[in-house]
Formats: C-alpha cells, sequence, structure tokens
C-alpha cells in the first residue's frame, strides 16, 4: 500500500514539475524577448550614428573609422561579407532590406544570472557587407556594454563642440536614441544624494525605484568632460514592470495548481480505496457475485483483480466446503447404517450362540470402505488448498507402469499394456502420488468398460504420455471438461462404491502438480473413452 501511495505522491510531484517547466519556460521566454527589445533601444541609435560616419567615407577607410570610435574596453566592431555569414534565408532577407538583425550567441552564467552574448548585425548602405557589434551582459557591465557605443559617441562629439552647443548636440542625440538624455556636473541638484555619495563603478551607477525594482536612470561618469551623463527614466513595457508581482503570483499560482493536482490524485486514490473496501467488504458477509468498475489506468487495477481472483477463489473453497460436508454426511451414512445391522446381527448370534464371523466380514468392509472415504477427501483437501507435497524419485516410467497395470489383471474385464519410446527411460516423479492418479483412471475404464482396457505408454527423453481407453459409451463432448471438477459424478446418483466426484478432481491436480496436462477425448483404439496425460520427462 506504501508503495502505491508513493506512485501517487511521485506522480504528482512529476505533473507539478511539469507544470513548473512550462510556466517558466513561458515565463523566461517573454523576459529574453522583452531584454532584446530594450536592447534594441541602443542597438538602432548606434548604427544610425556609426551608418552616418561610413556613408561618406570610402570602404578602404571603413576599418580606420570603427578604429577611432571603438570604446575601450568593448568587443571590437567588425565588418563582414553578407555571403560569408552561416545565418538563415530569413535574416539574411532581412538584412537586405536595411534591418537590424539580433543573433544569440553562447550562455554566459554567473550565479543566478544567466545572459547570453547577443551581436547585432546591419547591412552597411547599399552594399553587400554588414557592420557587426557585440553586446555583452552581466549586472554593471551589462549596462556599460549596451551604453558604451552611446555614451563614447557622445563624449566625442561633446569633446569637438563647444560647449554652448552642448544642449543642442544632447537634444539631437536625444532624437537619435529616443531616450532622455541630459548632462549636468558632479554638484549638481538633479543628482540625487545617494547617487552622490555611491563610488561608481566601471564609470557608471545606477537607482532602483523602491516598488517594481527595475533600473529606470543610469549615471555616467564622463571623464574626460568631468560631467555626469543622466539616461532615463526609461520607460519599459508593461509587462517587464509588473515582473516582481509576476513572480510572487507565479510562485502563488504554481503553490495552488501542486495543491489541487495533489488533492486531484489522492481523491483518485481514495476514491479506488473506498470502492476496494466495498468490495472486499461484500466478501466479508458473504456476497461474491457483486462487482465494481475499475478503470484499467488506476495504479489499483492490478490490485483490484487480484482481490477479484481471491475473491472468487473464497468463493469456491466454501462452495467445496459445502460439497464435502453434504457428501461426507450422506457417504459416511451408508456404511454407518450397515455396520449397526452388522452389529445388531452379532449381538442376536451371540444370544443364540451363533458363528458371528459372517457380520464381522460385513464390519471389515463397511470399515474399508470408511477408510477410503477419508483417505480420498484428505488428498482432496490437500490438493485443493495447494498443501500436497511431491516426493519426485528418479524410476523407470516403464517397469514402474508394468507393475501397476499388472496388479489389475485377474478381473473379468481384460487390462492391456503396450510400450513405445526409447528402451529405458528414467523419469523423476512422485510415485505414490502418481500411482493414485494412474490407479484411479484405470479403475474409471474398470467401471464403464465393457470387455477391454487399453494402457498406452510413449516415453522419450522429453516427455512420456500415459493414455488409457476403454471400450465403454463413452462420455458426450459437453461433459468432457466439467468431468474435472469436484463432485461430478460419471454416473447419476453413483454411490461411493462406484464414484463420488473427488477421482478425477485428485488426478487433474497431482498431474498438474508435476507440471503437466489430462485431457479426455474418443478411443481411437476402442472407441470409448481416452484419459491422457501428458507429463515434461525433467
Amino acid at each position: 500500500m506504501l508503495n502505491l501511495y508513493a506512485k501517487t505522491v511521485t506522480m504528482s510531484i512529476i505533473i507539478s514539475l511539469l507544470i513548473l517547466g512550462s510556466v517558466y519556460f513561458i515565463y523566461f521566454h517573454f523576459i529574453d524577448l522583452n531584454r532584446l527589445t530594450i536592447n534594441r533601444l541602443f542597438v538602432n541609435g548606434n548604427f544610425t550614428v556609426i551608418q552616418q560616419l561610413l556613408k561618406n567615407t570610402p570602404r578602404s577607410s571603413w576599418g580606420t573609422v570603427l578604429d577611432l570610435i571603438q570604446p575601450a574596453g568593448s568587443p571590437q566592431a567588425k565588418i563582414l561579407n553578407m555571403d560569408e555569414l552561416k545565418i538563415s534565408k530569413e535574416q539574411k532577407d532581412n538584412l537586405r532590406q536595411g534591418k537590424i538583425v539580433i543573433l544569440t550567441g553562447p550562455v554566459h552564467y554567473f550565479l543566478n544570472y544567466f545572459l547570453p552574448d547577443i551581436f547585432a548585425l546591419q547591412k552597411i548602405g547599399d552594399t553587400k557587407y554588414v557592420l557587426q557589434i557585440q553586446d555583452k551582459a552581466t549586472m554593471y557591465t551589462t549596462i556599460q556594454d549596451n551604453t558604451i557605443w552611446m555614451t563614447h559617441l557622445i563624449t566625442t562629439k561633446l569633446k569637438t563642440s563647444k560647449k554652448d552647443n552642448w544642449p543642442k548636440i544632447m537634444k539631437h542625440f536625444q532624437s537619435i536614441y529616443d531616450i532622455p538624455l541630459q548632462i549636468v556636473s558632479p554638484d549638481s541638484k538633479q543628482l540625487p544624494l545617494t547617487i552622490k555619495n555611491k563610488q561608481y563603478i566601471k564609470g557608471l551607477q545606477y537607482e532602483l525605484p523602491k516598488s517594481e525594482g527595475l533600473i529606470t536612470k543610469v549615471y555616467f561618469k564622463l571623464k574626460d568632460l568631468d560631467m555626469i551623463l543622466i539616461l532615463g527614466p526609461i520607460n519599459y513595457p508593461k509587462f517587464l514592470i509588473k515582473v516582481p508581482k509576476l513572480q510572487f503570483y507565479y510562485l502563488i499560482s504554481f503553490m495552488i495548481l501542486t495543491t489541487l493536482t495533489v488533492f486531484l490524485f489522492t481523491w483518485i486514490f481514495s476514491r479506488n480505496v473506498r470502492k476496494l473496501f466495498g468490495l472486499t467488504n461484500n466478501y466479508s458477509r458473504g456476497i461474491f457475485d457483486k462487482r465494481v468498475k475499475f478503470s484499467k489506468l488506476s495504479i489499483l487495477y492490478g490490485v483490484h483483480n487480484n482481490i477479484v481472483n481471491m475473491g472468487d477463489k473464497i468463493k469456491n473453497l466454501i462452495k467445496t466446503q459445502q460439497n464435502i460436508s453434504r457428501f461426507v454426511a450422506h457417504e459416511i451414512r451408508t456404511p454407518l447404517y450397515t455396520m449397526q445391522l452388522a452389529l445388531d446381527a452379532m449381538e442376536k448370534s451371540f444370544k443364540k450362540k451363533q458363528d458371528p464371523s459372517k457380520h464381522m466380514n460385513s464390519l471389515r468392509e463397511d470399515i474399508k470402505d470408511l477408510n477410503k472415504l477419508v483417505s480420498y477427501f484428505l488428498i482432496y483437501s490437500q490438493s485443493s488448498s495447494n498443501e500436497m507435497k511431491i516426493k519426485k524419485q528418479p524410476l523407470d516410467i516403464k517397469k514402474w507402469l508394468f507393475e501397476l497395470v499388472n496388479s489389475h489383471q485377474g478381473y473379468d474385464l481384460e487390462v492391456n499394456l503396450d510400450v513405445f519410446g526409447d528402451e529405458k527411460c528414467t523419469v523423476e516423479f512422485d510415485p505414490e502420488l502418481l500411482k493414485f492418479a494412474v490407479n484411479n483412471l484405470i479403475s474409471n475404464a474398470l467401471k464403464f468398460a465393457n470387455h477391454k482396457i487399453q494402457v498406452t505408454l510413449n516415453a522419450n527423453n522429453d516427455q512420456f504420455i500415459i493414455h488409457v481407453d476403454d471400450d465403454g459409451a463413452g462420455v458426450e463432448d459437453e461433459n468432457k471438461q466439467a468431468i474435472f471438477q469436484s463432485f461430478v459424478t460419471l454416473e447419476a446418483g453413483a454411490s461411493f462404491g462406484k464414484h463420488i466426484g473427488l477421482g478425477l478432481a485428485i488426478t487433474k491436480s497431482i498431474v498438474e502438480l508435476h507440471g503437466g496436462h489430462i485431457f479426455l477425448a474418443d478411443s481411437p483404439l476402442l472407441s470409448g473413452s481416452r484419459f491422457s496425460i501428458y507429463f515434461p520427462s525433467g
């Protein structure tokens, strides 16, 4: 039961993990899309400025221009041949149309941050060449790498311009990047006190709003100008602004889904357990015919089948017990009655001083019948309750069967034995139990044969077969299977002296205990019945 419950819990956990994985995949997919959207804000501006510089420059001087404007400490910008790029046809078509193509490179991991290298590509004018700028990402380096071209281009422009023109230049850059930009002195009141007191890392610092936890303003220290460049506030997409809240809602939703999933499977499990309880409760009250519907997909389906099989066996055992009680009472009554008559006759003989020996013989016969009856029921009880144990011995099956058949000579009927197969065939079997089985078949044949009985042995190293044929009336086809059932008699109303309906049932159990099979068919030799038992030689 513990193993079954463990399966239920395991299934619940697996489904919960599948839900968790799916939601996380969707969540981070949207996060990645929004991150690329934010990157495009800077990439569009960078390409616009660089394209303007390269437009009026000869192709041979492009490398020189890039070297002059290349920010220190950033990945080198490259000019590539579009035909040599290993990208999809759709991406090449986008490049030919002048669109910016974002390519994701290898993913870099650090603590709980995992961000890939990002490559931005755009065709240079009407040429077949492509400008590639690589963006990297970690906390400060993410901001620095995404803005280094912008800050460098602004600084370069401001350094070569008069200070009076800076406001106009900043408005120009602001229109290009479509982001609020302004330049202030380090002592400006526009700088928050927290930013003034913080140490600049990688030449920048940022502040977080108290609620959303997203970076909306970034402050860059322009060392060459001794000024501070303020970028922001950045207007993030609404979805990205709600990320912290969504994480909380996701956690709550996951817990609820997990609870509901476990509850669902527990409810299904407990419902099936209640069905099993009702089934076993009916069995305890002797009701074996009621059945319950059980899904084959249920983890308790095998348990249900075992309980039903157990109920059928209990039902059969109860029926067998009732039959035994009825047959024992019926069969014992006759010898007890004749014994009582014999005792009464002996008493009269003693009074009349007559010889009571003939009555003693009658008593001996009745006691013999009772012993035989008790032996039958004892063997049947052992065979039906799986208590019968076999004690195999290696014996010559031919010699053993010859002695057994020879013990049946002297009757008015002819009993013959034919042997085929290997000259000597040693087989392991229980001689006492098999003797009971074969004797029972021969005894039945003696009861129903008219003139002759034929016993045949076919023996080899793989198996041996014993046929018992008679020339009697035979058995109807519809009764050939039922005849091996307990308390089914060959003759209606047969008394113990003939058949009580246990011999063939016991014989069948003995044969199957040896790993063999027994069959009843019409005799091809004598036109009566043929009982055949098949045994493996091992």
